[in-house]
């Protein structure tokens, strides 16, 4: 765990700000997270059958890692600190991966975004959370849009 962690820590950050701050949350902790997200939306008789799924997922994972935005009162640097957060949670996947852990970047959690914030790091803002834990499938990948589709190339003619 501590090297998937570690991965996150040396991340690139814009202007070195690492604007981060992770909670790692095991056993009960985890699916408590994963017990109120059910709760809400089931109260709140919202429809999005993703976040059942994503806290059953939670339940079966090992651990969850809350991902905090610790400057969120700055707006100029926003955007940059985002990307800097991402990159962060990127290289936690790619190490999980090459410790074949299993990974699921999750952003589901936002639906008890304020409860999580008051309880497990009031300064911060939760962008969003990553699930770890041994594979018990192998899914296939997903679908992924053609190069054509997302990239233009703008060359000079001679």
């Amino acid at each position: 765990m501590n090297f998937i962690l570690e991965s996150a820590r040396v991340a690139p950050s814009a202007h070195n700000r690492q604007p981060w701050h992770f909670v790692v949350l095991t056993k009960k902790q985890k699916d408590e997270v994963a017990d109120k997200m059910i709760e809400v939306v089931t109260k709140n008789q919202i429809e999005d059958a993703s976040v059942i799924h994503t806290a059953q997922i939670i339940k079966e994972a090992n651990k969850l890692i809350l991902v905090f935005y610790t400057n969120p009162s700055n707006g100029d640097t926003r955007d940059m600190d985002q990307q800097s957060i991402g990159a962060a949670m990127e290289n936690m996947c790619l190490q999980a991966t090459k410790m074949q852990i299993g990974s699921l970047w999750i952003g589901n959690t936002y639906v008890i975004k304020k409860e999580l914030e008051q309880r497990y790091f009031s300064s911060g803002q939760l962008v969003s959370s990553l699930a770890l834990g041994y594979p018990n499938q192998e899914p296939k990948p997903r679908p992924r849009k053609d190069l054509s589709e997302i990239i233009t190339w703008m060359e000079e003619k001679l």
